[in-house]
């Protein structure tokens, strides 16, 4: 984000390019901490104001006509955040003065809440996150997998690949898909279940597969096999999306099926299998009915 701002206060033509990359570096690597969506992540609404889409276009226009003084409400989250500059930049190619004066605005709102987010996870937040043990509700433990899965199941499986796939009785619709006509939404997909992966098993470090492994109340070997093998499904599933996912539900759409009912069994095991181990009850508005 601080790149993006310094691309942007320095706009000229010959920097069209590296906007464009930045753009999509900066896409991609919000996956990363777009599952942590607890404690200061919370407090500064980072998912309603940084990742909201589809965008609400007619409203974007409105703001390059005459630029807003204050954008910093949630309820104009699909007018700005990533998904903005994503349309402005990589779909519509529009550089002109107007947009990048926006996009300056859109840039310095993410900015503030990250930079706030990560001064108070570095200042006070992590010491009270490391101490505030055990799985009841209210604990570290909880509130991390309670944001992880609702991430998973309502960013990560609908967001990304179920909406634009019409789950439920609805139609293929593929300008619901994340970063439409940027050439770039299988790209986030991958990313996004890496990183859903990664946070599971701690990496070479502690996951949420240690806090399983070692309760009293650990699964079978038959349901932790099922998740292992669930993830490594979902994993080879993404990296063979070859093209963006607003072709590929309607181009492959019997694979994309395939792969949502990978993601979908998965969150089957995180909210009954994993959850029941731990003793963690969901705390965030639940009716999907998993």
């Amino acid at each position: 984000i601080i790149e993006l701002e310094s691309i942007l206060n320095k706009f000229n033509d010959s920097k069209k390019g590296v906007l464009e990359e930045q753009v999509k570096k900066t896409y991609i690597d919000w996956q990363d901490c777009a599952f942590y969506g607890f404690g200061p992540g919370d407090d500064y609404q980072l998912e309603q104001n940084i990742n909201i889409f589809p965008v609400d276009t007619i409203k974007i226009s409105q703001f390059l006509k005459e630029l807003p003084d204050d954008i910093s409400a949630s309820s104009l989250g699909s007018s700005k955040g990533l998904p903005t500059l994503s349309y402005l930049i990589l779909d519509k190619k529009d550089f002109s003065t107007s947009s990048i004066s926006y996009l300056k605005i859109v840039v310095s709102d993410m900015k503030y809440r990250v930079e706030n987010t990560l001064n108070i996870w570095q200042k006070t937040y992590r010491d009270v996150f490391i101490a505030n043990k055990g799985t009841s509700v209210g604990s570290s433990v909880s509130f991390l997998l309670n944001a992880y899965i609702k991430h998973y199941e309502r960013n990560y499986r609908d967001g990304k690949l179920g909406f634009p796939l019409g789950v439920r009785g609805n139609p293929i619709s593929p300008r619901l898909a994340e970063a439409y006509n940027a050439n770039l939404s299988n790209q986030l997909l991958v990313r996004s279940s890496a990183v859903a992966k990664d946070i599971y098993y701690g990496k070479s470090g502690l996951g949420i597969d240690d806090l399983v492994n070692n309760s009293d109340k650990k699964p079978s070997q038959s349901v932790l096999k099922d998740i292992e093998n669930r993830w490594e499904d979902i994993i080879i599933k993404t990296i063979n999306v070859k093209e963006p996912i607003e072709s590929f539900v309607v181009n492959k759409s019997t694979d994309a099926s395939s792969l949502y009912s990978d993601i979908q069994l998965q969150l089957a095991n995180l909210k009954i299998e994993v959850l029941n181990t731990l003793s963690i009850s969901i705390t965030f508005d639940d009716s999907d009915g998993d």
